[in-house]
Order: structure tokens, then C-alpha cells, then sequence
């Protein structure tokens, strides 16, 4: 491995174990073991360490295959890990981000919403030619109100419905689902899907 991916997998170890505020470039080079001349070699600044494992975080977003068929997309994204750890620790990552990186937090999100609202529309376009997502809803509001839902107000809305956030997740696909579904598209979701139980593991899964 080297010396620069070293330094991203334990740098977002010790981000999510203490916060991206608390550990500092002298942390993560003790870490490693390695010299600052050399982190810095690679790294102007501890900003671009953090824009860096972003962009790592955004390659994992599930995307479409347009090859496969409507219920092989729907199945892989609806299986999208949602581990409670996992959800704790990017609320955590995100609070830190929104409240002393604000700038990267605006750039991150624009990123991530161009990736959401591009897999939902192809996805809602692929289901409707296979008969599975109904003709009479603007997807395009449906994609924001989603987006705005679990990045915006999913920990609070969590905490006023007295949910852990892997239940408000679920909630959320199930309501929309029955929302936006044809009756085809319903027995699928109730046969596959809703049913599920999500993660709730101690180890979590990271990127």
C-alpha cells in the first residue's frame, strides 16, 4: 500500500473514531510512523487530506446500470448497507464537516446531490418502462424531497420520531415506495424488501 492510501485509511479511522476537528496532521503521522515533510509531501494541508477522503466517499455511491433490468438496480440500492455504526459515525463525520470545514461540507454536498438525483431519475425512468413506478408523480420534486430528507433533517427527524436512524431510513423507503409505486412495484417491495432487517452489528464497515 502506498504511502498516500495509508495515510487516507488512517486518517478516516481516527476522523470517525474522534472527530475531524480533534485529530491533527502530528496524530496521523505518529500513526504511520512517518515524518510531517512526508505527509505534507503530499498533502499542502490537512483541508486537502479531508477534500481527498471525500472524494473516496463518493465513488462508493450506488450508481445505475442501464444493462440490467429495473428490479436488479432496485434490489442492489435497497441493499445498500445501512449499518447503525456506520450511520453514527457519518453523522458524526458530517457535523464536524458542516461545523469547521463548511466550504467542503457546500462541495461535498453538491457533488453528492448531482449523484442521487442522477441514479433516482434513471432509476424511476427505468422503472415506468418496466411498468414497476407509476406516470403520475414529478419525479424531479420526489428526488429533492428524498435528498433533503435523509442529508438535511434525518438525524433530527430521527431523534422527534424517537427512531434510530437506520429505522428513519427504512421508514422513509417504505413511504416512498407506497407513494410512488405501481401495484407490480408494491408486491415486489412487500416480497423483497420490506421485510429485511438492517445491520445493527458492532463492527462497523468502512470505506
Amino acid at each position: 500500500m502506498e504511502v498516500k492510501e495509508q495515510i487516507l485509511k488512517v486518517s478516516r479511522e481516527l476522523f470517525y473514531k474522534h472527530g475531524l476537528k480533534r485529530v491533527t496532521v502530528s496524530e496521523i503521522c505518529s500513526e504511520l510512523r512517518i515524518s510531517k515533510k512526508t505527509f505534507y509531501d503530499i498533502f499542502s494541508q490537512k483541508e486537502d487530506l479531508i477534500r481527498e477522503n471525500l472524494r473516496e466517499m463518493e465513488t462508493t455511491f450506488p450508481t445505475i446500470d442501464l444493462s440490467l433490468h429495473f428490479l436488479d438496480n432496485y434490489k442492489f440500492i435497497s441493499n445498500f448497507p445501512m449499518d447503525e455504526v456506520r450511520i453514527k459515525q457519518n453523522m458524526d463525520f458530517f457535523y464536524d464537516l458542516s461545523k469547521y470545514y463548511p466550504l467542503l461540507m457546500e462541495e461535498h454536498q453538491a457533488i453528492m446531490r448531482t449523484k442521487f438525483l442522477d441514479t433516482f431519475l434513471k432509476l424511476v425512468s427505468l422503472g415506468r418502462k418496466e411498468g414497476y413506478i407509476r406516470e403520475n408523480f414529478n419525479d424531479f420534486f420526489v428526488a429533492h424531497f428524498i435528498y433533503s430528507s435523509i442529508h438535511s433533517g434525518c438525524d433530527r427527524l430521527a431523534k422527534e420520531l424517537n427512531m434510530r436512524p437506520v429505522e428513519f431510513q427504512k421508514n422513509l423507503l417504505s413511504f416512498l415506495t407506497y407513494a410512488t409505486n405501481t401495484p407490480k412495484g408494491i408486491a415486489f417491495f412487500e416480497e423483497n424488501v420490506a421485510q429485511q432487517k438492517p445491520k445493527t452489528g458492532m463492527k462497523s464497515e468502512q470505506n
